[in-house]
């Protein structure tokens, strides 16, 4: 019903003359604290890869996140610790009444403090005010806090009826089950634009931890006229166990920029298959109040899926003030509008799980890879001479490997048995080469220094990771 008034009363202003339209957008910023509330750089690590047609800046810059460490892939990016922000998945609808006929309008997004690497359709890209292209990547310079960026979509084009590329892909797919105007840029089509960032700024809240507790601090900001947020609003502590059950606290908004004592121990009970169902529940009538329509917020929330609600470890959900995005991430359009952006912050903890992760390691032996040899030459292949001879379903299994590198558990679930130290290094998640390079940054252990040295292989970082981190 809804809907249909907004509906009614947009077609009655274009029929007016005003012309305006409805633009929604949703997207999440990705940051990851320790347990004194600093952010840990090094983030550039994607758990869910885009579709191939995906527009991409940066091609070679993020690091897959499956069982296979950096030293036993071809090629791996290093990782950036400059990067502490990850701008995941934002998505523009438009909507135009059935019928109404809209000139082509240009809409531009610009990233203060990163750069808009992925994006669909074509885009025309700048990096500090430069025009760069698909074919200039290696012209961009280093991703600072003084970096900006921005993307233009000129000519968009409403009321197509030509589908977007084809695509199994969830994260792309989850997106399309919305009513909005199909819309075309150049020669390509989508039923939204979308884009990603990889930045490096804070989160607006300090996650620290002691005794089981949170404390939730706004942060503060050196000059006045970037202090865009000053009250904590409604927040979602998040707890996922790698059998995938969920445990969570939802903890109301408040006028002050601290809360302290909130427990971060879930009962046994708290637990359950119906939890993630009760979250979900609870964040869609967040979402939905904060300005989107339900069936957006219900592609939002679905592009979660894998990396948000079935990724084990702990993290805080809340909904970030419109002051803040429109700060660092500023939307123009080349028309009138009736804009509402929704955007979600997501702080990744490190918690006790992490800490006895890091003490496996820090406890050694530290293995030297020679299991990944012996366990290519059980499963993969044997030398016969100067020839390689595949065992049966080898060559099949090589190639599983090499292109499941954003698969968990593919080495356990092909009988391949890791070392303790390797299988604390997997228990870390998703962000375990930044959470090693920190935890070397702040407390230097030899064994973690070995690991990082074996299996990161790269000396810059093992140099990067005994720089000293600046508390919050």
């Amino acid at each position: 019903m809804l809907r249909t008034i907004l509906t009614l009363t947009l077609l009655t202003s274009l029929t007016h003359g005003s012309e305006s339209l409805i633009i929604h957008e949703w997207g999440t910023f990705t940051s990851l604290q320790d347990p004194h509330g600093r952010t840990i750089g090094g983030i550039n690590t994607d758990e869910e890869p885009l579709p191939h047609f995906v527009h991409d800046l940066l091609p070679f810059f993020l690091r897959p996140h499956g069982d296979l460490a950096p030293v036993f892939v071809k090629v791996s990016p290093r990782l950036a610790p400059n990067i502490t922000m990850r701008l995941e998945t934002p998505v523009v609808y438009v909507h135009v009444p059935p019928g109404a006929k809209l000139d082509p309008f240009t809409l531009s997004v610009s990233f203060t403090g990163g750069i808009l690497s992925q994006f669909y359709p074509l885009a025309d890209a700048t990096v500090n005010d430069e025009p760069v292209s698909l074919r200039s990547q290696r012209l961009i310079p280093p991703i600072s806090a003084d970096t900006k960026s921005s993307l233009t979509w000129q000519a968009i084009k409403t009321g197509t009826q030509v589908d977007g590329p084809e695509t199994t892909s969830p994260v792309w797919i989850a997106p399309w089950q919305i009513e909005a105007a199909r819309l075309t840029v150049g020669n390509e089509h989508e039923r939204y634009l979308f884009y990603r960032g990889l930045g490096q700024l804070d989160a607006p809240f300090i996650v620290s931890q002691e005794n089981d507790q949170l404390a939730v601090n706004v942060r503060k900001l050196t000059a006045p006229h970037l202090q865009t947020v000053t009250t904590i609003p409604d927040l979602w502590l998040v707890d996922i166990r790698p059998n995938h059950l969920v445990a969570f606290r939802r903890i109301a908004g408040q006028a002050t920029t601290q809360i302290n004592n909130i427990s971060s121990v879930f009962t046994e009970h708290a637990y359950s298959t119906t939890s993630l169902s009760a979250l979900k529940k609870d964040m869609h009538t967040a979402l939905v109040a904060d300005g989107l329509f339900a069936d957006e917020a219900h592609a939002m929330l679905a592009t979660w899926e894998a990396s948000y609600f079935q990724a084990p470890g702990m993290r805080l959900f809340f909904l970030l003030p419109r002051a803040w995005t429109d700060h660092y991430l500023p939307l123009t359009l080349s028309r009138p509008a009736q804009i509402n952006r929704v955007m979600m912050g997501r702080i990744e903890l490190m918690t006790k799980n992490h800490q006895v992760a890091l003490g496996r390691i820090t406890k050694g032996p530290i293995s030297r890879g020679e299991w990944w040899q012996a366990a290519q030459k059980k499963h993969i292949y044997k030398m016969d001479g100067k020839t390689i001879e595949f065992h049966p379903g080898g060559q099949e299994l090589q190639i599983k490997l090499q292109n499941e590198l954003y698969n968990h558990g593919v080495l356990r679930a092909n009988g391949i048995q890791v070392p303790d130290d390797y299988q604390a290094y997997l228990d870390l998640g998703r962000f375990r080469d930044a959470i090693l390079m920190h935890q070397q940054r702040i407390a230097s252990q030899d064994n973690i220094g070995l690991f990082i040295k074996t299996y990161l292989h790269t000396p810059e970082q093992l140099q990067a990771a005994n720089n000293p981190v600046a508390t919050p």
